[in-house]
């Protein structure tokens, strides 16, 4: 019983000791403010409170830690969608590029095309009035020709019809080889052109001959058909006039329609083709500044990323160096 009751006090001294090392350990923990109490009271407070500040300390880190994972998680899946939508907007502007330079070429070569068939349409009708006004040209004088020699013609026979002297003799003679000569140049056929030949040559001292004289020498009825012929004449030339300007302003006017058409469709390409360019320009500027942004969006990503995984290296460092 002697040995028990030594071992006991060997014990209780062992006790007070490790208190005794524990209390001085603490005494830097606001021990001035334990006064009062037993020296056990006093360590067991200070325990109770280095314990509830470590896990003070531990919480505030957690929630730090956890504050930081959201803001990591957060910012990779932000800049994750930001970078999805500028590589799809660059795909789909580069796109859109490919296309409008495609159309912009399409364009160019409709319209140097039009303008080339514009340019030969108006040559062509150039060429077509100035044919027709060559043609009306030749038309007036040969029209004025048969008139005129109709008109030569009817006063001939008038005169011949109504002979009193030989100054109205001569008169006549005049207008006849007047006809005569104009239906040589026109290529008329004169029917009995000997007794034509003949009345130009007759050179009478007396008096003139009578109509009958005339008549009865067919001189009369030869210039009536040689009248009739230049009407004729005159009449065709009139028809084939006509029908050549009804041609040529079909023709003209189809050709002025075309060449209209074509002048509205090329000033349409015109603004299309500017309008295209314009395009182009813009979206050219938008897939440059889309280009930025991917490019800033990336660098915020490896920055912010880097930075995530150092802290989170820290975090279990930390949590190493304090389980041990």
């Amino acid at each position: 019983q002697g040995k028990r009751k030594w071992l006991q006090l060997q014990a209780s001294k062992l006790m007070m000791f490790m208190l005794l090392s524990i209390a001085s350990v603490a005494s830097a923990l606001k021990f001035s403010e334990l006064e009062g109490v037993t020296p056990m009271e006093k360590v067991i407070t200070l325990l109770e409170d280095l314990k509830a500040q470590v896990q003070d300390e531990g919480a505030a880190e957690a929630a730090t830690y956890k504050e930081l994972a959201c803001f990591c998680e957060d910012n990779q899946v932000t800049k994750d969608e930001e970078i999805k939508k500028n590589e799809e907007n660059i795909n789909r502007m580069e796109s859109e590029l490919v296309e409008l330079k495609a159309t912009l070429d399409e364009l160019d070569a409709s319209i140097k095309s039009l303008t080339e068939k514009i340019g030969t349409a108006e040559a062509e009708l150039k060429e077509m009035t100035a044919i027709r006004e060559k043609e009306h040209a030749i038309f007036e004088a040969e029209f004025a020709d048969a008139s005129g020699a109709v008109d030569a013609l009817v006063k001939a026979i008038a005169h011949l019809m109504d002979a009193k002297s030989k100054a109205a003799l001569d008169e006549t003679k005049s207008e006849v080889q007047k006809a005569i000569s104009l239906a040589d140049a026109m290529g008329l056929e004169i029917q009995d052109k000997k007794q034509v030949t003949i009345f130009l040559s007759m050179d009478q001292p007396g008096p003139a001959p009578g109509a009958y004289e005339f008549q009865s020498g067919g001189i009369v009825d030869t210039l009536k058909n040689l009248k009739a012929d230049f009407e004729k004449r005159r009449d065709d030339l009139q028809t084939e006039e006509d029908a050549a300007q009804a041609s040529y302003d079909a023709a003209a006017g189809a050709k002025r329609e075309q060449i209209e058409t074509d002048k509205a469709t090329l000033e349409t390409q015109e603004d299309n083709f500017a309008t295209t360019q314009s395009d182009i320009a813009t979206t050219t500027e938008e897939l440059t500044e889309e280009k930025a942004q991917l490019n800033d969006n990336e660098l915020y990503l490896k920055d912010i990323t880097a930075t995530c995984e150092m802290k989170a290296k820290d975090r279990k460092s930390t949590r190493l160096n304090s389980s041990h």
